[in-house]
């Protein structure tokens, strides 16, 4: 077979949506994974020339509903917050601050596997403070919440997607109750990027001071910071169909990489440092503008790519689309039923699929 995942993430995927519709559990998930394992051992044991493709799907399938049903399970909470109560908490910032709609939004770990998301409000006598960056340490008292979602059916689920980081609370302050600790915390790494990031943004803030509308915008292209972006801006990128030229994801990604290997072309590197250098610029950018799964996604797709060229694999574009697309659903199954997941997927399945085969084609009938 010329695409040899894609039977794989198919029943994966299926089981994904299995246990999303059809309500199996993890239990049964578990049970299942287990007989088709058996029954494909057997089958290899003592009968090599069986069709062992069937019983290894359903093994997969099985493990996708389990994946599925795990991850969706919204753990209690671990530490002594109660909820509709006024507390002071104190927390390490897990990413840098983001101000939006008038609002200071922070994201605080407070111990390991627990951690709060913060709303804080201005005064009439006490304006917001600077933005923080990821590492610093916070104090904060406000009101204590448990996350709260409507109750439309298919609407977006705010505790499930806060629980994905270990956040299991919110907490509504006044600007007048936070404090900024002495010292750090949490991983180096991200200090120093969430530092790089609010330079990059406070950089573009001076060029264009005197231009709310570019200031905004430039934000949003670049480093995807969308705080700045008022919604009667939007309203002819939606018209036109272009809004997601305003998420960061697979065309900034490929912009950044292309310009690393032209660049290290000219400069007459060989192919292995030039895809090296190429995929840390790549994943570098994807965690400047936020970690964001669209933008990790096409940090990811460059990567296999890139590995394929590396390993002298023929580089399949479908393939490597399935081996991608495996990896984030064990990572994140919930995602399948993402309309930006779908999109970049789909679409960029069918240029594989259909659009490059045509291509080579009509290449060879006019060579």
């Amino acid at each position: 077979m010329r695409d040899p995942l894609i039977l794989p993430l198919c029943a994966f995927a299926a089981g994904i949506a299995a246990a999303r519709w059809g309500g199996v559990s993890p239990r049964e998930a578990a049970g299942a994974c287990a007989a088709f394992a058996v029954l494909a051992f057997l089958s290899r044991r003592f009968c090599p020339r069986c069709f062992l493709l069937v019983p290894i799907l359903f093994v997969l399938a099985a493990l996708g509903a389990l994946d599925m049903g795990l991850q969706t399970h919204i753990p209690p909470a671990p530490a002594p917050l109660d909820s509709g109560g006024v507390q002071a908490v104190q927390g390490c910032l897990m990413e840098n601050g983001d101000y939006r709609d008038g609002l200071l939004r922070l994201k605080l770990k407070l111990q390991p596997g627990a951690g709060v998301y913060a709303t804080i409000v201005a005064e009439r006598d006490t304006p917001l403070p600077p933005i923080p960056v990821a590492g610093t340490v916070v104090a904060l008292a406000g009101k204590v919440r448990s996350p709260r979602a409507y109750r439309n059916p298919g609407s977006f689920d705010f505790g499930s997607y806060l629980a994905r980081d270990d956040i299991f609370w919110t907490l509504s302050a006044r600007a007048s109750t936070y404090r900024v600790l002495p010292g750090a915390c949490g991983p180096a790494w991200r200090a120093v990027l969430g530092r790089v990031r609010q330079s990059g943004l406070d950089s573009l803030d001076r060029v264009y001071s005197g231009d709310d509308y570019a200031r905004g915008m430039m934000r949003g292209l670049l480093l995807g910071d969308g705080s700045g972006i008022r919604d009667v801006w939007t309203r002819d990128w939606r018209r036109t169909g272009t809004y997601h030229a305003l998420v960061i994801s697979g065309g900034q990604i490929t912009f950044v990489t292309m310009l690393a290997v032209l660049w290290l072309r000219f400069a007459r590197a060989g192919e292995r440092p030039l895809l090296i250098c190429a995929v840390a610029l790549g994943w570098t950018y994807a965690l400047l503008c936020g970690g964001h799964v669209p933008v990790l996604r096409a940090a990811a797709g460059f990567t296999l790519y890139a590995c394929a060229r590396l390993l002298y694999r023929p580089t399949r574009l479908v393939n490597l689309l399935a081996a991608a697309a495996l990896a984030f659903l064990a990572c994140a199954p919930e995602e399948l039923f993402d309309a930006s997941f779908q999109l970049t997927f789909l679409s960029v399945a069918a240029v594989g699929a259909m659009a490059m085969p045509l291509d080579r084609k009509s290449t060879r009938l006019n060579s």
